[in-house]
């Protein structure tokens, strides 16, 4: 049973790993028990947002200004010409199979303060079972970087043939009549019964008005 001083002090007395009670200080003060570490009302290192018991009033305005920041500064980064315009190669890599795949999230929001995409496929070392695979790529937006879908209804580069010799060159573009979400990537996709494989490569030349 806990004395009168005990619960004065401020709660139950919690016994020590030895089994003894913890003893007031010289003050009459109870030593201080350790919190639950809580984490940041923000993680705005995670660009799925806070977790249920760090949102606070405000949270999602806080986590987009530090996006649309990040987003500036990268696009402070990335060199233009004399007209605004600037070309970056957004993907270069063997695609093996029809799972489509996508440009690393590093361009979502550079690609999203562009208000005109010109895009660029470059496919080689073409393989397949017999008949040529057939490529698409197709600008995809979101607004948290969990749900995507495509921009337009027919994508920009769409079931084009590949030749099984030789280098492919395939052009596409947005002209950004639609308004783009605040993250934009690309997908790649090959078509063909079988396991096709190719290495594409994609430029994109991208202008801000």
């Amino acid at each position: 049973m806990e004395s009168d001083a005990d619960i004065s002090r401020g709660g139950l007395a919690q016994p020590s790993s030895s089994g003894e009670r913890h003893e007031a200080d010289r003050d009459g003060e109870q030593a201080p028990r350790p919190r639950p570490s809580i984490a940041p009302p923000l993680g705005l290192g995670d660009d799925r947002g806070p977790t249920p018991l760090q949102r606070t009033p405000g949270w999602m305005r806080a986590l987009r200004e530090s996006w649309r920041e990040a987003a500036e500064a990268k696009l402070a980064r990335v060199p233009r010409d004399a007209e605004g315009t600037a070309t970056s190669v957004v993907f270069d890599d063997v695609v093996v199979g029809t799972t489509a795949v996508t440009t690393v999230a590093d361009f979502d929001d550079v690609l999203a303060t562009e208000d005109q995409l010109s895009i660029q496929a470059v496919a080689s070392q073409v393989t397949s079972g017999g008949a040529s695979p057939l490529l698409t790529v197709a600008i995809e937006h979101s607004s948290d970087r969990r749900h995507w879908r495509r921009k337009n209804l027919v994508p920009e580069i769409s079931d084009v043939p590949l030749s099984l010799t030789g280098t492919n060159v395939f052009f596409g573009s947005d002209a950004g009549s639609v308004p783009s979400l605040g993250f934009v990537r690309l997908s790649v996709k090959l078509r063909l019964l079988g396991t096709p494989s190719a290495r594409i490569t994609i430029h994109v030349r991208s202008r801000s008005k």
